[in-house]
Order: C-alpha cells, then structure tokens, then sequence
C-alpha cells in the first residue's frame, strides 16, 4: 500500500495529502529553477500518485508558476510543468506536468509526515550548480545527467512502496 503523506505550507493556509510509491527524499536538484523556488541548494521532489492527491484545506489560495528555462538565452522556453505554491506564504507544495498525468512531486519540504531517510543522496544536474552552492556533506552521488527515475531508483533500492 503506497505511503500517505501529509504536506502543509508555511502559514497552515493549505493542507493536504497524497499517497506515494517513491517517499525516499534522495535526489537533490540544483538547477536554477529549483534554486529560485527552492532555495539556497535546490529542490527535492518525491512522486505521488495524481488520483490521490486531496487538498484539505486552502484550495483558494493555490496559485500555479510555470518556470521559464534558459531564461535569458537564445534558448529560453517556458516549461511545460506548474508548480503549484501558497500565495498567502510562497510554501512550494508540489510540480505537476501533463505529459506524465498519473504523477505529481509534492516538494519534500511541504510533506509533515516522517520521510524515510535515503542511505545516499543522488545529487543531479552537477553542472548547473554554481560553485557557491555546496552538495550536502555525508554520502552522495553526483551526475551531470538525471539519474534513474523516481521509480526505477525506489525499486532498485528495494524501497519502492506498492
């Protein structure tokens, strides 16, 4: 049975759940997106299932932001993900994009309930950190590219939840 994950902003405006097959808090993102939403270090998504997300409290106050890519180049485009957030306190809750509709990413720093700890951290997109950014000390995995997706690396580990 997936995991059910709890998640709130920062004010207490939005509540809500979510059920999950891939709770683990591994991969961190520090991307210029994730970094500007995310803050100092990035982003870390878990994934969830679309169907089960239910807002409890606050549906009025989710706003959503589609991020621009490459802003500023040659090749800037306005990413086909939205990321929703709490427009009373800027709590990012979770990204969303259409072309993998049965999946969500609630932000892990939205999610209340206890998340299991990952033995390593995947850290991804290493050429997109500035050097000022510093990779979380313990054990780790750095790579240029994304890695195995959320799913692929839960049931490699053994840690997905059916």
């Amino acid at each position: 049975m997936p995991m059910k994950l709890e998640g709130s902003c920062q004010c207490g405006g939005v509540e809500f759940t979510v059920d999950s097959n891939t709770p683990v808090p591994y991969q961190l993102c520090p991307c210029s997106i994730c970094r500007k939403v995310g803050g100092y270090n990035g982003a870390v998504n878990l994934g969830a299932i679309t169907s089960s997300l239910d807002i409890k409290k606050g549906k009025e106050l989710i706003k959503k932001y589609s991020a621009i890519k490459d802003r500023g180049t040659k090749k800037e485009q306005k990413c086909t993900s939205e990321r929703s957030f709490c427009s009373n306190c800027s709590t990012m809750l979770w990204n969303y994009d259409a072309e993998w509709p049965e999946l969500i990413h609630p932000f892990a720093s939205a999610i209340d309930t206890e998340l299991p700890v990952p033995e390593e951290m995947v850290c991804i997109l290493e050429g997109s950190k500035p050097e000022w950014v510093r990779w979380p000390e313990g054990k780790k995995v750095v790579v240029k590219k994304y890695h195995l997706s959320l799913e692929d690396w839960h049931r490699e580990k053994g840690l997905y939840v059916e």
